[in-house]
């Protein structure tokens, strides 16, 4: 199956549609680059999948997200050497955060919830643990005719 680029994919959209000359090339590359955006978040591919793994301090409850940001997979809390391990955060709604009833004492962080441009944690950490998150990933826009695609074929 091949890979293609925008050049094709514009080639084909026009000759669709009927070659019509009202359609400018940026108007054509636009809905290829969101049809590759469809794709990829109707039906998420693994190559699409990323990580970011990061500190979070003590007191601290919120990082940012990353700029490629999609859809979240999961968050760990990783390395800690305690006796409970790696730990999956929970992922919620950022109201539940927001009516927490553990009061405000900082502990181990077992709940996020995305507020971009931010991930929010609860409750604020207590120390300073590595975490991890994994994440689909937003394709990359098609600029140049010999760009590909980024959910194309493995």
């Amino acid at each position: 199956m091949p890979i293609f680029n925008l050049q094709t994919l514009m080639s084909q959209a026009t000759a669709i549609v009927g070659q019509r000359l009202d359609l400018t090339p940026s108007q054509v590359s636009f809905w290829a680059n969101t049809a590759q955006l469809e794709v990829a978040t109707r039906a998420p591919h693994m190559f699409m999948l990323s990580t970011s793994s990061f500190s979070l301090g003590v007191g601290s409850s919120a990082t940012s997200l990353p700029g490629d940001f999609l859809s979240p997979v999961d968050m760990t809390n990783y390395g800690s050497g305690d006796s409970w391990g790696n730990r999956t955060l929970r992922l919620v709604d950022i109201r539940d955060i927001d009516n927490a009833s553990e009061g405000t004492a900082n502990a181990r962080s077992n709940r996020y919830a995305i507020v971009p441009p931010d991930l929010r944690f609860y409750p604020p950490s207590s120390d300073t643990y590595a975490m991890m998150f994994r994440y689909y990933k937003t394709p990359a826009d098609m600029t140049a005719l010999t760009d590909t695609l980024s959910v194309g074929s493995v």
